[in-house]
């Protein structure tokens, strides 16, 4: 991994070439087991299934582990008016989440019928919603809920599985590869960091790979209430998913590699019998010539590593409890309302509009479905 320090800032932890490989056996080595999974799950004739392999690109591996956990995830986006004025025209949309390798949605619901649904310049789907007054002390409230099936999803990749970045289709690399108001890869610092990462050309899966340890050894988790350009992340060594997400899509587009986020809603800790999530969390998708888009979530790895050692539990993993809302990027033409939010937004006009005299709050709701439906082959 590239040597690099801002004087400003504590030196990168490092890890020793030992352990890195350590890491990487662990993270490879369900490929190697498959066979003797698969064989030992049928013949004891549990429950369980044997993992399943999908994905439908040429050489994209992904295996899914264990029951699907079946949840109904209720998303609610609420606009209070706090001001002594009305507010007129309150538009609220909503991204709708779609179904996956690793999650099936069974139903989609709705608090009120949309006003007109449409997809953002990504294919995300977005439900737009109009409330024509709200009044003084009043509130707007808008829910998505959906029956969600969920499952574990480790893709199964290595460094021979992927192609040149020449073989990157066009439309990805217009798409992403462009600049953005929080990737800024314009600025000195950036393009600096990047030029010591070794080259896409040497091998682009290994360009990944040093681009996410670069981003877990210089940033430390930090919630601010804010989404700070990916400079000034690097910068402050400190930042939020979603800045841990910024930084990483950055050096890889500096780097020629497409790059976009993903996001949604999650259970972070131990789940609940009903687990309610108003922090929400952001994750990397890289584009892997020949395999597809392979996600990587380098703020969840960096937990991993300081809690057990584990810098790549999520590189190239989704755990079952995560539903993703979102696939895109935060520009301002192809987002449409929703910008750099990966969840919902809104809007509203009057003369209380001010956003001082506005209070918004997103949370969602994950509960079990109702008894007996974990018999029709869903786990608990």
């Amino acid at each position: 991994m590239p040597t690099w320090k801002l004087d400003h800032r504590r030196p990168p932890r490092r890890r020793s070439p030992a352990l890195r490989r350590l890491a990487l056996l662990a993270l490879l080595a369900p490929l190697a087991l498959l066979p003797l999974l698969t064989s030992s799950l049928l013949a004891a004739g549990e429950d369980e299934p044997p993992p399943r392999l999908v994905g439908s690109q040429l050489r994209r591996i992904a295996l899914t582990i264990g029951l699907p956990r079946r949840r109904t995830v209720t998303f609610v986006h609420r606009v209070k008016n706090a001001s002594p004025h009305p507010l007129r025209q309150v538009e609220v949309a909503l991204a709708v989440p779609r179904t996956d390798d690793r999650q099936s949605i069974h139903s989609v619901r709705f608090s009120q019928e949309p006003a007109r649904r449409t997809s953002d310049g990504w294919d995300q789907e977005l439900a737009h919603f109009v409330v024509d007054e709200v009044p003084p002390g009043g509130e707007a409230e808008v829910r998505l809920t959906v029956d969600v099936a969920l499952r574990d999803l480790h893709w199964l990749i290595t460094g021979r599985d992927v192609g040149a970045l020449d073989e990157v289709p066009a439309r990805v690399r217009r798409h992403y590869l462009k600049d953005g108001d929080n990737y800024r890869l314009d600025e000195a610092l950036l393009r600096r960091v990047a030029s010591r990462i070794p080259p896409a050309a040497a091998g682009v899966f290994e360009t990944i790979r040093g681009i996410h340890d670069l981003v877990v050894d210089s940033l430390e988790y930090c919630r601010d209430d804010r989404w700070d350009p990916a400079d000034r992340v690097l910068r402050e060594g400190k930042g939020s998913c979603s800045e841990y997400a910024y930084l990483m899509i950055a050096l890889c587009r500096l780097q020629g590699i497409p790059a976009r986020y993903a996001g949604g809603t999650w259970i972070d800790g131990p789940e609940q019998a009903a687990h309610v999530d108003r922090v929400f969390h952001r994750w990397v998708e890289v584009y892997l010539p020949r395999v597809g888009w392979f996600p990587i979530d380098p703020t969840e790895d960096d937990r991993a590593e300081r809690a057990a050692g584990e810098p790549y539990r999520y590189f190239g993993r989704l755990p079952w409890r995560y539903l993703t809302l979102l696939h895109g990027d935060g520009d301002r033409l192809e987002s449409g309302p929703l910008g750099w939010d990966y969840r919902s937004s809104s809007r509203w006009s009057g003369p209380g509009a001010a956003e001082a005299n506005v209070v918004v709050e997103r949370y969602a709701v994950w509960t079990r479905p109702e008894a007996g439906l974990g018999r029709s082959g869903l786990g608990n």
